[in-house]
């Protein structure tokens, strides 16, 4: 049985999940527990910050995500869907049901 070395795992992660730049396109998936039936499943933002230690503020056209996120959390877009310019300056978290567009929640 073979066993990595802590540079092949970390290897192996950036180049699973290399680094992305301020700017980029990215997916978001919801977490099923905060979506109903109908609502979508992946939330398209922005990069707006990229600090030294992997974190990632992003921007949608609604809000700017409160939490941090790191690498492995989003995925890249190949095309170029939102642009830093129309990100929204309002703050909120992902889990707090702004992200039901499609129809409004009753209790």
């Amino acid at each position: 049985m073979s066993y990595m070395t802590w540079d092949m795992v970390v290897l192996t992660e950036y180049w699973l999940h290399p680094p992305t730049k301020v700017g980029d396109n990215i997916i978001i998936p919801t977490p099923d527990l905060d979506r109903a039936k109908g609502d979508l499943r992946n939330v398209i933002g922005v990069v707006l910050e990229a600090s030294d230690n992997g974190f990632y503020k992003i921007g949608t056209k609604h809000v700017i995500l409160q939490k941090l996120y790191c690498r492995n959390e989003f995925d890249i877009c190949a095309q170029k869907f939102l642009l830093e310019e129309h990100t929204c300056t309002f703050v909120k978290n992902i889990s707090d049901q702004t992200f039901s567009w499609n129809r409004p929640r009753f209790l």
